[in-house]
């Protein structure tokens, strides 16, 4: 069978590999079929169409597979909005004019009606005169062209360029130009022209625009983030104050439409700088030449009085000019929409977007004056925002000035003005002056920011430091530095901002740097589209910051002059301006949208453009006709396009007879009739992008659409969530074996990597998330399925705005090409790469996902005629970074900088980290700058840089900023009751309930601990107020005492004479379990709040309270967590984040998608009274569980409870000590202390910053270990942060001396350095803090915040990779433990699953044990306090029977002390008491418990696991051997694990639980039994078991991995050919012969598995 190209229609093609090549041939006619794609017609089947708020999950739910592609719409960034929509207003008044109606009723439309192409004779005649006229030519090129002999034959009605002009004027007109001589009371040395069009009638033909429909907004609005109205969100003008405030002003149902102006004056042509325009634009959503102001020149001996001539002249022909603007602003005027309805529109001034010197002279003030506030040049560096200038305050002046001089007396008027430094009137330029970033933020940033640095690092440094910088493909590179740049543009500024940051550090001042710092996060954070609450306050601090550390610019004389004098002032107007932008931003919105590069566009398409066209003589009315006629030809086009898609329908309205709705899209956008001057603007408003992006997402979508054998395959293009993938079709080196492409690109460990990535996909599945971090374990000569690859040296990827998913971003090209002249070392670019399955990008940043550099893209080639299932599979080889812990700092940044260290992550052997992964888990680029130091090495350059640099800044500045976040471990408990049974009784007696306050601590001794920090001081509740519309929820007695009062009005939060909140709260217990209160009356008009529940009435309450608060301080605003609020919409859902599936009532969090690891607080609500052991205080300690769970890092949990009627409020908090509850506050009795908790609570920090884990235990009370990897020095470490049993710092250290004593010892961690933690004031920080009073149940309980540094890194032992590596490690882990007690006299006697580890060395693997920190010297009586017991699951017979008798003598003594004073017995009392629970006392413990637990850990991981590398069993049998040892109730356990031993029958139940994959273990594990039935009597010997390890150890195969490893791949291979119609079937098998993955890299500190249970004895 022989295959065709379906473009060319070659055939004889063997397949459709060949057919694809064919095509993919670059002088084939038929590789244009990528072109034809990305010129695909933009009909409405081809659009990718912009989804809702809560599209993302739906149109991205995709695996990492190519195959997998974009599907619908375009999603918008997942978040929740409220809006606020102003009512009765923008409504419609009947039908009228549409464009095309308006166009018809021109005078010559009675000849359209035979031709509508008049006064052109067809449409052809149309299209050469249409070109001819919009081409730019002169009139005499133009009649050149008519008379070519070619032209001449062609059936035009114009001969000459003077007839095509003649008819163009014919053509239906828009708004005309008039002209208009100003007389001037002084001389001129020509006659002052305005040449102006109504300005009514410009916003009336883009209101009336049919390219405009759906695309204009008319309603204010008001946006929050949280249904209370806490958090306003800005985005265009509409959401701002002054549309709100404009709205109100105007009539009922009218319309308002903002008016936008603009001017500025431009260079006519680039090469005639005398040559120069004033253009006045104006805009509803794209710009017009309105007018073409007068440049005059005055005759006047004094040139300052000619400056103002020259503005007073201005303000006249504005005034002229704006003159109907202003009347529609006043009394309104009826206007026509696209559709043609007609509105009642106020045409009210939005924003006039100008540079500082044309807003002075708007704003009428001198030069050494802010034309928006009332400051004077002395005041332009104060750290605060001045008073806003206004037209009250512009008025009176003028009047004081004209009272003294009269106007007309320029000189004279010009002297009294000054005195106010005023030169003409305008009106509040506080709120139309809006901020603009090319002349106010990057040209600020050019002239003083740049070059204070530019000072500080010195000339020739820095123009080194970005010469060497490795180029990146689409943005500027500066070869010669940037010290000496001519003719720099706003974009140069842009490209020098996005590394200077990176490339001063080191060679700055700290201070200098922080205040430079400070001033390009304020760029960037205003730059945004979408600004809410949050980040105004962020805005205010960053500009706080510089202003608290730019004197060090000055001391270090890096502010100077022009000449190079140093300069002892702040007197720059944009610092004073950026004060205002965002008291602008509350009242107008986003800056994005008023930014000039719009502006600028505008003056080349209508000034620059058609001056070209001119006799470079009088260039005003030649610009204006110029205009005209373009105009016209637009509005042409534009009529003509709109009667053919008529006809086009009406055509096929009778083709399919009637049924118009079949084919037709009417919701569709279609942008053919558009002009083209205001598409770029209409399709990239907020891109920042003029030039039209090439679409992949659209480009995959077509091509997985497209039928098989149209295009070549496999496919180049595809989705992954965000991100799209584009790859050429013909490879960069079509053909070269694995062996050769490792020595080209420098990979000596490319075969194995690739083994072990075929490897652990067999095992995990196609869709498994790689990791970069597996020990290597495949050999060098390692045998592959492949030996042929096909490499590409570049890849284009493209993604989504972070604010806005429907906004594609341009391509991104990433290189990867291997060592090549100048390019010596390689060229290879920096990516984020995913590696979690849970995360995504960039919701999550890099949480999830690391930082990689590409070091080879290639796609494996299969053996010749056989059905390769990795044809469409593209892999990459990634070397990964590692991030350098800092030792201040938030968030692991450089404080100055706030910027991420990186270093290449090596192995111990000092190669560098690398793996293969899938292409698809590559996210998006990201830009690396070497650290160059305090003087860079001179050897580098911008080939070189990247590869011999040690160290890299991860520069945030070129795309959106990056967060650091880890993986948290969850326990393996998924029952919720189970849960509670387990922390209750893990804190059984831990917990103590303090009294009522004293008087010096009315918090309690508790919470004044907790809140010791918050020190704002906040307002009496008598004076918080609340709007009435604001109070969700009333009763009948609310609505009554305020039934007189507006919705506006300011009201009581709180009644102080009848001592109740003005909110109706819920008393009675909920009907029938619901919680839906019966009582309680919604307001009016808000009809979600009927039938809410009890937890959203608490809720919404308890976010009114706060937001009263944030009004009556503003402090609260400004503090690190003054976003979070209160929810409940767990409530009745689980919340997310853990296995566990726990609801609770409310929560407080600052995070959208409130989960287990982000929440701050939870509460629970109960009707009756407090009782410690009730079913609020279990759900407490299970929510204090699983918040310590997944956020490993806080020191304490709080969890409210509200009882008694819902009126009692107590504080719970946990500790790895145990737990302690606040005195109980009546909340309506003692308002200002409940108001107190909630405030420090809500805006407080209750957690210490967020550290890089790399494993947490589990469990509350404990040791609370965490564990996180640090580098020093190229080595790894760990830093084992834990709480240690005891007060005393010297008893806590005297612990860790164990450590120091089994020094030398192999397989036991070296303990490098150690410290006690300390809190701000200075202290150790211990548990025992938060305790009012020392219970005697509580007694050294107390914990101590320790931290140990130690080394090496191991595997825990779940992890090993065949079975003898797993058996030899048990053997290895016995041997420390028998030279620990024979050589050292030390007892380990806390062996578990957690502890015992897998140590990788060159000469291969071997047993590691660590947390010897809390082993004991050995007794002559072999007693110990009890404690380091382990857990219960590996607890020997002997130590569980010894327990339970203490816990019974602990039992009988409680009872007995309850008898004596009367009292009932309880079971497990919940709190603290005078009695013990588990009195210190003694066991008996020797190294033959510890092979015991030893031996129920072997056990363990043979139930608990189905392989290698942690593979965990799904399959779970009830009732298990795993279930029975980690029984809750001890006795139970310790029976069953004597009746193990005992029981023959528990043999065959042992061997029947073994996993299949364990199987050749079954006979050790039957002797390894057997030797320790009499344990407890006659106790076993470390030689007798070792004999038993070793006798099996022989028997089990060598090199067992590589062996499987091959075997599988050939089975794969067999499978794979013999199964080509079944893809299934392939699957299945490729599962089955996996036996042996890879195990992914972990550190001793990862000893805490998901599989073991959690928490120390």
């Amino acid at each position: 069978m022989s295959f065709q190209c379906p473009l060319c229609s070659k055939g004889g093609f063997k397949d459709h590999v060949t057919v694809a090549r064919h095509m993919g041939q670059p002088r084939s006619g038929c590789s244009t079929w990528l072109q034809n794609l990305i010129c695909l017609d933009d009909g409405p089947n081809n659009h990718i169409e912009s989804g809702s708020f809560g599209d993302w999950d739906e149109m991205f739910q995709v695996s990492s597979n190519e195959d997998q592609v974009y599907e619908g719409a375009t999603p918008t960034r997942d978040s929740e909005v409220i809006v606020d929509s102003y009512p009765n207003c923008a409504q419609s008044y009947g039908r009228g004019h549409t464009f095309l109606d308006l166009f018809n009723s021109d005078k010559n439309s009675k000849h359209c009606v035979t031709n509508p192409y008049y006064p052109f004779s067809s449409q052809k005649d149309w299209q050469v005169g249409s070109w001819l006229l919009r081409s730019g030519l002169s009139m005499g090129k133009i009649d050149s062209f008519l008379s070519l002999e070619m032209i001449k034959t062609l059936p035009l009605l114009f001969h000459s360029a003077k007839e095509l002009h003649g008819r163009a004027e014919m053509l239906p007109s828009g708004p005309c130009w008039m002209s208009q001589i100003i007389p001037t009371t002084h001389p001129t040395k020509s006659p002052v022209v305005l040449y102006w069009r109504d300005p009514l009638d410009c916003i009336s033909g883009l209101l009336n625009h049919p390219a405009f429909h759906n695309q204009l907004d008319f309603t204010p609005r008001r946006v929050y983030t949280t249904a209370q109205w806490l958090c306003r969100v800005y985005l265009e003008w509409m959401t701002g104050d002054d549309a709100w405030n404009m709205q109100s002003a105007l009539p009922r149902g009218a319309t308002l439409l903002g008016t936008i102006l603009s001017s500025d004056k431009t260079n006519i042509l680039n090469m005639m700088g005398d040559r120069v325009a004033h253009p006045l634009l104006s805009s509803l959503n794209a710009f017009v030449l309105t007018t073409l102001l007068p440049i005059p020149k005055f005759i006047y001996k004094k040139k300052c009085m000619r400056g103002i001539l020259e503005d007073h002249l201005i303000h006249e022909c504005l005034d002229i000019v704006l003159h109907p603007l202003k009347l529609a602003a006043r009394e309104g005027i009826m206007l026509l929409d696209p559709v043609g309805h007609s509105r009642y529109c106020f045409t009210l001034l939005a924003s006039y977007i100008v540079d500082t010197p044309e807003a002075m002279m708007l704003a009428a003030v001198g030069g050494k004056t802010s034309p928006v506030t009332m400051a004077m040049y002395k005041q332009f560096g104060d750290p605060f925002h001045h008073e806003p200038c206004t037209r009250a305050t512009t008025l009176s002046q003028l009047s004081v000035a004209r009272n003294k001089a009269a106007p007309n007396d320029i000189e004279a008027f010009f002297h009294e003005a000054q005195k106010f430094c005023l030169n003409g009137p305008l009106s509040d330029p506080s709120h139309f002056l809006t901020p603009e970033f090319l002349h106010l933020i990057h040209r600020e940033f050019y002239d003083h920011d740049a070059k204070w640095l530019i000072c500080a690092v010195r000339d020739t440094e820095i123009d080194f430091r970005f010469s060497v910088l490795q180029a990146i493909t689409g943005f500027c590179h500066f070869h010669g530095g940037i010290s000496k740049l001519k003719h720099v543009t706003g974009r140069t500024q842009c490209n020098i901002q996005h590394s200077i940051i990176a490339v001063s550090t080191d060679a700055v001042p700290r201070a200098v740097l922080t205040a430079v710092r400070a001033l390009m996060d304020f760029r960037y954070l205003i730059q945004s589209p979408v600004i809410d609450d949050t980040l105004l306050t962020c805005i205010s601090m960053a500009l706080e910051e510089f202003h608290a550390n730019k004197d060090a610019i000055i001391e270090g004389g890096f502010h100077r002059g022009q000449h190079g004098g140093v300069i002892e002032n702040w007197y720059i107007p944009k610092l004073e301006l950026m004060q205002s932008i965002v008291p602008s931003i509350r009242n107008t919105g986003v800056p994005l949208q008023w930014t000039a590069d719009t502006t600028e566009h505008a003056h080349i398409m209508e000034i620059k453009d058609p001056a070209r066209s001119s006799n470079n003589n009088n260039y005003d009315p030649q610009i204006w006709h110029h205009l005209d006629r373009t105009n016209k030809c637009h509005r042409f086009d534009l009529a003509m396009s709109l009667l053919d898609n008529m006809a086009d329908s009406e055509q096929q309205g009778s083709d399919d007879d009637g049924n118009v709705d079949n084919d037709v899209d009417f919701d569709a956008d279609d942008d053919h009739d558009i002009p083209a001057d205001l598409l770029t603007i209409i399709k990239y408003p907020a891109s920042g992008h003029s030039r039209p992006i090439t679409n992949y997402f659209k480009i995959t979508k077509v091509l997985q659409h497209r039928e098989v054998g149209t295009v070549p395959v496999p496919l180049r293009s595809f989705v992954v969530e965000r991100t799209a993938f584009h790859l050429t079709y013909d490879p960069s080196i079509r053909n070269i074996s694995v062996d050769n492409a490792s020595i080209k690109f420098d990979l000596s460990d490319l075969r194995p990597a690739i083994a072990d990535f075929l490897h652990c996909e067999a095992t995990h599945g196609r869709d498994h998330i790689h990791t970069i971090w597996r020990a290597r374990r495949a050999g060098p000569t390692a045998s592959l399925p492949f030996d042929k690859l096909q490499v590409w040296f570049k890849l284009w990827l493209q993604d989504t705005d972070f604010h806005d998913v429907s906004i594609i971003r341009p391509v991104q090209s990433l290189n990867c090409a291997p060592p090549s002249d100048p390019w010596t070392s390689g060229r290879y670019d920096t990516v984020i790469i995913h590696n979690e399955a849970r995360y995504l990008w960039p919701t999550d940043g890099l949480r999830g996902h690391t930082i990689g550099q590409i070091r080879l893209i290639m796609r494996p080639i299969g053996p010749s005629g056989m059905n390769w299932s990795w044809k469409d599979r593209f892999l990459v080889y990634v070397h990964r970074f590692d991030v350098v812990p800092q030792s201040s700092g938030t968030n692991n940044c450089e404080p100055s900088t706030q910027l991420h260290l990186l270093k290449r992550a090596k192995r111990s052997n000092g190669t560098q980290v690398g793996d293969i992964i899938p292409l698809t888990q590559l996210r998006a680029p990201v830009n690396l700058v070497p650290r160059f130091g305090a003087s860079a090495d001179n050897r580098f350059t911008s080939y070189n840089s990247m590869e011999h640099a040690s160290q890299f800044w991860v520069n945030k500045t070129v795309d959106n900023g990056i967060k650091l976040s880890s993986l948290l471990s969850i326990p393996d408990v998924t029952n919720v009751h189970t849960m509670n049974k387990i922390t209750s009784d893990e804190l059984n007696r831990l917990v103590t309930h303090e009294g009522l306050p004293e008087a010096s601590q009315p918090l309690g001794h508790l919470l004044s601990e907790i809140f010791q920090s918050f020190t704002v001081p906040l307002p009496d509740v008598c004076n918080l107020k609340i709007p009435f519309s604001k109070i969700l929820y009333r009763n009948q007695c609310i609505n009554e005492k305020f039934s007189e009062t507006s919705p506006d009005t300011l009201v009581p939060l709180y009644d102080t004479e009848a001592k109740i909140w003005n909110w109706a709260l819920p008393v009675d217990p909920p009907e029938n379990g619901s919680s839906s209160p019966s009582q309680v009356e919604s307001e009016g008009n808000d009809t979600q709040a009927q039938g809410a529940t009890y937890e959203e009435i608490v809720a919404a309450f308890l976010n009114a309270l706060t937001g009263c608060l944030a009004v009556s301080q503003p402090k609260l605003v400004a503090m690190r967590f003054a976003t979070s609020s209160w929810s409940a919409a767990n409530a009745q859902k689980a919340l997310p984040g853990s296995d566990i599936k726990c609801k609770t009532d409310l929560i407080l969090s600052d995070n959208i998608s409130a989960k287990w690891g982000n929440i701050r607080v939870s509460a629970e609500l109960m009707h009756s009274r407090y009782k410690p052991a009730m079913r609020l205080g279990k759900a407490a300690d299970t929510h204090a569980y699983l918040v310590m769970s997944e956020q490993p890092w806080r020191c304490f949990a709080l969890i409210l409870s509200f009882t008694d009627e819902y009126r009692h409020l107590r504080v719970l908090m946990y500790d790895h000590s145990g737990g302690a509850v606040s005195p109980r506050f009546d909340i309506y009795k003692q308002p200002d202390i409940f108001s107190h908790i909630i405030a420090a609570i809500n805006f407080g920090s209750l957690e210490a910053d967020i550290l890089h884990h790399k494993f947490a235990a589990q469990g509350l009370v404990g040791h609370g270990t965490v564990c996180y990897l640090v580098t020093l020095d190229n080595e790894d470490y760990i830093i084992k942060d834990h709480w240690v049993l005891g007060s005393d710092d010297q008893v806590v250290l005297n612990k860790i001396k164990m450590l120091e004593l089994m020094d030398g010892v192999p397989g036991v961690p070296k303990l490098v350095d150690h410290w006690v933690v300390e809190r701000s004031d200075g202290k150790s920080d211990i548990t025992r803090k938060y305790q009012q009073k020392e219970r005697r149940s509580t007694r050294g309980t107390s914990r101590t915040h320790v931290r140990l540094v130690l080394k090496p890194c191991g595997h825990p032992l779940h992890m090993f990779r065949t079975l003898k590596e797993f058996v030899r490690a048990l053997r290895d882990i016995i041997k420390i433990q028998q030279a620990a007690v024979e050589e050292r006299q030390i007892l380990h006697w806390d062996c578990s699953l957690n502890n015992a580890m897998i140590l990788d060395d060159l000469g291969g693997s071997e047993g590691f044990l660590i947390d010897w920190e809390f082993a004991v010297h050995i007794a002559a009586d072999h007693k110990y306090p009890i404690g380091g017991t382990g857990t219960v699951p590996f607890m020997s017979r002997r130590l569980l029977n010894q327990v339970i008798a203490l816990q019974e003598e602990a039992n009988l003594e409680s009872q007995k002390k309850k008898e004596n004073r009367g009292c009932k017995s309880v079971k497990n009392p919940k709190s603290s008491s005078d009695s013990l629970a588990l009195p210190i006392s003694y066991v008996v413990q020797g190294h033959a418990d510890d092979l015991e637990s030893l031996f129920f850990v072997f056990a363990w991981v043979c139930i608990k696991f189905s392989g290698p590398h942690g593979m965990v069993c799904q399959e779970r049998l009830p009732n298990s051997l795993l279930h029975r040892w980690t029984s809750l109730d001890l006795a139970s356990c310790a029976a069953f694990k004597i009746s193990f031993f005992v029981d023959p029958t528990n043999e065959k139940r042992l061997i029947d639980e073994f996993h299949l994959y364990f199987k050749d273990l079954i006979p050790l594990a039957t002797e390894w039994r057997r030797a320790l039935v009499d344990n407890m009597i006659h106790p076993v010997s470390f030689n007798t078991i070792l004999d038993i390890l070793n006798s099996h150890l022989n028997k089990l195969p060598d090199e067992e991995e590589f062996v499987s490893t091959v075997n599988m791949l050939r089975n794969d291979a067999a499978v794979l050919t013999d199964c080509v119609k079944s893809k299934q079937i392939a699957s299945e098998s490729f599962s089955v012969v996996a036996t042996a993955p890879k195990r992914q890299k972990s550190h001793h500190g990862d000893a805490k598995s998901d599989s073991a249970p959690g928490g120390d004895t």
